[in-house]
């Protein structure tokens, strides 16, 4: 019976997968310009202590420092599914944040094909980039602020 039982869900973990690979996103050209630090605060969140920067399709875009962060949310059922504290996912989840806080007119289905495609650029399994990417389809709408728009943050240099 418990084999039965088990060999039922390998089945719909397998097939759950196959789905995920057959509804990919489409991937967006991304690079990491600039790794940000972290500064843990007296709740869950981590402040940016430096400006995080990511070219996306050739935009910069500017996630600033101050900028406060859990480091990716996950319902628990998922979290012994994919490691969000591990490096792969920091970045993304850090951009993701602040994309749903500051969309400055992209969508959500932009802001999270942006996160898979971040994701796959930090070396995430396919299975955990596509697992994080439907959960962020699934549940993100709670948490994406449609019609904000955040000031351009500009680097000041002092020569």
């Amino acid at each position: 019976m418990i084999q039965k039982i088990a060999g039922a869900i390998l089945v719909a973990i397998a097939l759950f997968i196959t789905i995920l690979n057959i509804c990919k996103p489409v991937r967006v050209p991304i690079a990491l310009e600039k790794e940000a630090s972290f500064i843990p605060t007296d709740s869950i969140y981590f402040q940016i202590r430096d400006p995080l920067k990511v070219f996306v399709k050739n935009e910069l875009i500017l996630v600033p420092a101050g900028f406060l962060t859990d480091l990716g949310s996950l319902p628990r059922i998922l979290v012994p599914f994919l490691p969000i504290k591990e490096h792969v996912f920091l970045y993304p989840a850090v951009l993701h944040d602040y994309l749903y806080t500051c969309p400055n007119g992209r969508t959500r289905k932009e802001i999270d094909a942006i996160f898979y495609s971040f994701l796959l650029e930090r070396k995430a399994s396919l299975d955990s980039a596509l697992i994080a990417y439907w959960s962020v389809r699934a549940f993100g709408w709670m948490h994406f602020n449609t019609n904000y728009q955040c000031m351009n943050y500009l680097e000041i240099k002092n020569d």
